[in-house]
């Protein structure tokens, strides 16, 4: 068992900004820059139309309008992302060994594999296809990407991250997904619900079938101390298809606290990462399940 704390994380992911520059037609494309991901994606509004508006002040009403228009496809998206975060810890650990193994705090902790767990992709290419809206409020400039997603998506790419390596690794991820983000000057709010498939061409890394549930919120009016409001939650589950057994499971809680005078918001997210050895065979695989403990402080604007 492992276990660590990603003090870190969050010192390196304080930069976030996400612009967009729409063509004629309603074509846009869309930029996002994050430490852990950061992406350039072209929207195509199938049918030549514009890509549809909601106020989105009513977060159950996004989900039911993006669920009633999911059966025709409204807009094509074609996107290359990159996650840096974990770019970063493959190269410190091949290129900066001393360094990495004075990351080491005792036994197998590290503090480097805890800031950078959780994702097993250095790079992706996608397609998605489905149905889209741009979520705007009268009177006020969209902050983000402030859009809503719903339909499927492939990804592909040549590369696995195992333990801080690079792996060889032609995959490719098929999943249905309803996803957003909705963020103005007085609160924000991402939505990520998803379940689909991984499929690995290296014979020593399990395929698997997951689910995967996130949402969060910030909230600039709510009471400092409010409980469920200025929260975060995430929960995924990957399960082998070969025998069912569970590979992975990831739960993250996170609390956000508000400082409108400084024009930011801290948060600290805890929760565990616990990968079962099955989810490896031959020479990847650990002889032992590893559980990885996160406490891991956010800022963000």
């Amino acid at each position: 068992m492992r276990t660590a704390a990603g003090f870190l994380a969050g010192m390196l992911a304080i930069a976030t900004t996400s612009t967009s520059a729409q063509e004629a037609g309603g074509a846009e494309w869309v930029r996002e820059l994050t430490a852990y991901y950061t992406s350039l994606a072209y929207y195509v509004p199938l049918g030549g139309g514009a890509i549809p508006e909601s106020r989105g002040d009513d977060e159950l009403e996004i989900y039911r309008e993006l669920l009633v228009h999911s059966l025709k496809p409204q807009v094509l998206l074609l996107e290359a992302s990159v996650y840096p975060m974990p770019l970063l810890g493959t190269w410190l650990k091949r290129n900066q060994r001393d360094f990495y193994e004075d990351a080491q705090l005792r036994g197998d902790i590290n503090v480097i594999e805890s800031v950078t767990a959780g994702f097993p992709e250095p790079a992706a290419l996608s397609l998605f296809l489905g149905s889209a809206m741009n979520l705007v409020r009268p009177g006020e400039q969209r902050r983000g990407t402030n859009k809503g997603h719903v339909g499927y998506l492939l990804s592909v790419g040549d590369r696995h991250i195992r333990d801080n390596v690079l792996v060889d690794d032609n995959w490719y991820e098929l999943e249905w997904k309803l996803k957003g983000e909705r963020q103005f000057h007085d609160d924000a709010l991402s939505w990520s619900f998803r379940f689909g498939t991984h499929q690995h061409s290296h014979p020593e890394i399990a395929d698997v079938v997951y689910l995967g549930l996130k949402r969060g919120n910030l909230d600039w009016r709510a009471p400092f101390l409010a409980f469920l409001t200025n929260s975060a939650a995430a929960f995924k589950v990957d399960v082998t298809t070969d025998g069912l057994a569970l590979a992975r499971a990831q739960l993250l809680i996170e609390k956000r606290y508000p400082l409108e005078r400084w024009g930011i918001a801290i948060g600290l997210e805890t929760g565990f990462v616990y990968e079962n050895n099955r989810a490896y065979t031959g020479s990847l695989r650990d002889d032992e399940d590893d559980l990885l403990f996160v406490l891991r402080p956010n800022i963000g604007f």
